[in-house]
C-alpha cells in the first residue's frame, strides 16, 4: 500500500496461542511507527490499536504531515499472548509524494482538436466535447463528419448504414 503525508493509515494483525490458535493478547497490543529517518520510534505518528474479535486486531493513524516523500515507514507490533512477549513488523510501506487536484486544473489541459481518431485519453475527451458542440454533419453520402475549428476542415468521418429504420454507425476514421 502506498501512502501520503495526512493520509489515514490502516493494517490488521492477528495473535496466537504456542500451539497456532486465535487467541487475544494479554492486554491489547502497541503498534509503533519507525522511519528510515527515526529507527527507534516515531512518537509523532501516534497509532491506535482495536479489538475486532478473537486474536484479530487493527492499527489505525494518520500518516504525519511532516513525512517527506520517499521515506520508509516501518510498522512494529509489540504483543504478549500466555505470558509470551514477540514483537513483529506488520507492515512497511515508503511514503509518496502528496497530490492535490486543484479547482482550476483542469484548465491547465489543451484543447487542441486531434487530427483524425484521438490516440489518448484527452483527445478522446476533446472529441466527444466537439462531437456535441462544434459542427458535425451527418448525410447517406459521408457520414457523420466532424470539423476543425474552421468549420470546413473534416477532422473525423464515420460510415453510416441504414436499413429498414435501423442505423448501424461505422468506427472513426
Amino acid at each position: 500500500m502506498i501512502y501520503s503525508p495526512n493520509q489515514i493509515y490502516y493494517k490488521e494483525f492477528t495473535t496466537q496461542n504456542s500451539s497456532g490458535a486465535a487467541t487475544n493478547a494479554d492486554s491489547l497490543p502497541v503498534a509503533t511507527a519507525r522511519t528510515n529517518s527515526n529507527p527507534s520510534s516515531d512518537a509523532e505518528f501516534i497509532l491506535t490499536v482495536d479489538n475486532i474479535d478473537t486474536g484479530h486486531y487493527s492499527i489505525t493513524g494518520i500518516v504525519p504531515n511532516d513525512y517527506s516523500a520517499g521515506e520508509v515507514v516501518s510498522i512494529l507490533v509489540e504483543a504478549t499472548v500466555g505470558g509470551v512477549s514477540a514483537k513483529a513488523i506488520v507492515d512497511t510501506f515508503t511514503v509518496s509524494p502528496s497530490v492535490k487536484l486543484t479547482s482550476d486544473a483542469l484548465d491547465n489541459i489543451s484543447i487542441t482538436e486531434p487530427v483524425g481518431v484521438a490516440s489518448d485519453f484527452r483527445e478522446m475527451m476533446v472529441q466527444v466535447w466537439r462531437r456535441f458542440f462544434k459542427k458535425v454533419t451527418k448525410t447517406t453520402a459521408d457520414g457523420i463528419q466532424t470539423y476543425a475549428d474552421d468549420d470546413t476542415t473534416p477532422l473525423t468521418t464515420q460510415t453510416v448504414d441504414e436499413t429498414v429504420g435501423d442505423e448501424e454507425v461505422g468506427s472513426a476514421s
